[in-house]
């Protein structure tokens, strides 16, 4: 006795496997959303911070040669530390920065010490200013986001999960209903 053929059909519709794929499209895409607004804030804040730690180093590395001429003392700043990056901060060559407080950024160049007219002087301009709130949040910024978008990957893949299992259900009864037929009529075979 053989079984009739569609009994093994196990073909599923072009429209299930191209929701599936779509979904699972959408998965990746918003996990590379992710991955990017983590990196994104990540560099952020290293810039925020980068050029503090540069100033520092800077100032270790102070190997410059003095010369006799000298610049007129600099006045205290009033947010800030002035950090001697080249020189010994008085004589024509030595370059200064700007140290500046948390939650501050610098804004402006070093002063550099220079000779014009037979006269040292200082050039370039220097001060802190206090940053906005969009700087200085950015890592809380980041954070939400990142939650937010694991919110949205968590529904997505929820989604995808209850459409593979409403899938299964339909298709083990729609193999179910093939049986039942396909038995009914070998039944009938058998018994007419």
């Amino acid at each position: 006795m053989t079984r009739p053929s569609f009994l093994y059909a196990t073909s599923s519709s072009p429209s299930a496997h191209h929701r599936h794929f779509l979904l699972a499209i959408n998965g990746l895409y918003c996990i590379i959303i992710i991955l990017f607004i983590f990196i994104m804030s990540l560099t952020a804040a290293s810039r925020l911070h980068k050029s503090n730690l540069d100033l520092t180093n800077r100032s270790q590395q102070n190997n410059w040669v003095s010369f006799q001429a000298e610049c007129p003392p600099l006045p205290s700043p009033t947010l800030g530390t002035h950090v001697v990056l080249t020189g010994n901060g008085s004589h024509v060559g030595s370059m200064v920065s700007l140290l500046c407080p948390s939650k501050h950024k610098r804004v402006g160049v070093e002063l550099t010490c220079v000779m014009a007219a037979n006269k040292a002087r200082w050039v370039g301009e220097l001060h802190c200013t206090p940053l906005s709130v969009f700087e200085g949040s950015g890592f809380r910024v980041a954070a939400l986001a990142s939650i937010v978008s694991i919110g949205v990957i968590s529904i997505m893949s929820m989604l995808f999960i209850t459409c593979c299992i409403l899938d299964c259900i339909q298709k083990d009864a729609g193999r179910k209903q093939q049986r039942q037929v396909g038995f009914e009529k070998v039944g009938e075979n058998t018994s007419g």
